[in-house]
C-alpha cells in the first residue's frame, strides 16, 4: 500500500487542474480505498472505478481488454495505487477527453488487427498512449494564427527541448494531462516520455471539450513525432511562472 500525504498537491503546481477533486480525499488518514475513489468520482468522470484483482499470465490473456472495458463504463482500478489514483483524479478533469483517448485507443487496435498487426502498437496508438501517460496540454488563444505554420512548429520544438529559459515563441499556458507525470512526483520516481499536444482553445469550449474534439477530429496525432517533446526541467520552469 502506497503511502498517502495529500499535502503534496499543495506544494507543486502541476497538481492545479486536479485540486478541485483531490480535495474530497483530504480528510483520509489513509490512502483511499477503490470504493471511495468510486464513491467521490464516478459521477464526475462519467464512468465507475472497479477493483482490479491480481491476475495471472494466463488470466490477463483471457481478460477483457482495458480500453474495451473502459468503453463499457468500468475502470480497473488497483488498491493503494498512486498510479491509478491520479488516473482517476485525470477521468474526474478531463472526463469527455478521457473518454476520446480510449475511444481512439480502441479503434486504432481495431484497425491495426484488420490490417494484421496484432500485439503490437503502430505509430498513432503509441502516439495516444504516451499522450495519455506523458500528456502535455500547451493552450494558446484562437488569435494566435501562427501557431499552425512551420516556422512556428519548429520554433516551439526547439523551445520545448532547450534547457535556457527564453520565452516560447507565442503565449502559452500549460496543464499536465498524463497521469504517469502525476504519479512520478508523487512517487518522487522517473518520469514517463513526456510530449505536449499544441491545442487553442476557443471561448465557448473547456480545455476537456477541446481536447476530446481534437482526438475525434482528423488532427489527432499519428505517431509520437507528431507531438512536442518537452524536458521535465522546461515543464517544471513553465508551470512556476503560471
Amino acid at each position: 500500500m502506497a503511502r498517502w500525504d495529500p499535502s503534496l498537491f499543495e506544494r507543486h503546481s502541476l497538481f492545479a487542474p486536479l485540486l478541485p477533486f483531490v480535495s474530497r480525499f483530504f480528510g483520509c488518514a489513509e490512502f483511499p480505498s477503490v470504493a471511495m475513489i468510486d464513491q467521490q468520482l464516478s459521477a464526475l468522470a462519467g464512468v465507475n472505478f472497479v477493483s482490479q484483482p491480481q491476475l495471472t499470465r494466463k488470466e490477463r490473456r483471457l481478460a477483457v481488454p482495458y480500453d474495451r472495458a473502459i468503453l463499457s463504463g468500468i475502470v480497473p482500478t488497483r488498491e493503494g495505487s498512486w498510479h491509478d489514483f491520479m488516473n482517476a483524479l485525470v477521468w474526474a478533469a478531463f472526463p469527455k477527453a478521457k473518454l476520446a483517448v480510449h475511444a481512439l485507443q480502441s479503434r486504432l487496435i481495431e484497425q491495426a488487427s484488420a490490417a494484421g498487426i496484432v500485439g503490437r502498437r503502430t505509430p498513432a496508438h503509441d502516439a495516444v498512449a504516451v499522450l495519455d501517460e506523458g500528456g502535455v496540454l500547451l493552450l494558446h488563444g484562437a488569435e494566435a494564427s501562427s501557431a499552425g505554420n512551420a516556422d512556428t512548429a519548429s520554433a516551439l520544438t526547439l523551445w520545448a527541448t532547450s534547457e535556457s529559459a527564453e520565452e516560447p515563441p507565442l503565449p502559452l499556458s500549460a496543464l499536465v494531462f498524463g497521469h504517469g507525470v502525476f504519479e512520478s512526483v508523487a512517487i518522487e520516481g522517473p518520469w514517463p516520455l513526456v510530449r505536449a499536444a499544441l491545442l487553442n482553445v476557443p471561448a465557448h469550449q473547456t480545455v476537456d471539450e477541446r481536447l476530446a474534439a481534437w482526438l475525434e477530429s482528423p488532427q489527432a496525432p499519428t505517431g509520437p513525432k507528431s507531438l512536442l517533446p518537452v524536458s521535465p526541467a522546461r515543464l517544471t520552469r513553465l508551470l512556476a511562472t503560471m
